[in-house]
């Protein structure tokens, strides 16, 4: 194993982390939480719960019409609300780290 090579990787690893941070605070990752942005920091679960439901109930609705076999849609329907259920909770989980890393610094 070369040791140089672990030591690159965390050297690429920071480097990543340090650019993350310079957008993060060009686009106000530096100010103070909003009580909508606390209440999804709070609660990643349920917002990805109520999301996934929502697009669900969405794409159910959308399917009914149409001339696809019923169980494909359902499918692709399930699909995408676990998606989109996944996108916001895996978002406000972001969220609680940034506002997390706000109080280890203040």
């Amino acid at each position: 194993m070369n040791p140089s090579g672990s030591r690159n990787r965390s050297n690429q690893a920071t480097r990543v982390t340090r650019a993350y941070r310079k957008i993060d605070r060009l686009l106000g990752g530096d100010e103070p939480p909003t009580r909508t942005q606390e209440f999804a920091a709070r609660r990643p679960a349920f917002i990805g719960l109520c999301a996934g439901l929502v697009t669900l109930a969405a794409c159910l609705l959308l399917s009914l019409g149409g001339d696809d076999s019923g169980a494909t849609s359902v499918a692709y329907s399930l699909l995408f609300g676990a998606l989109m259920g996944g996108l916001f909770t895996a978002v406000c989980f972001a969220e609680r780290k940034r506002q997390a890393r706000l109080n280890r610094t203040e």
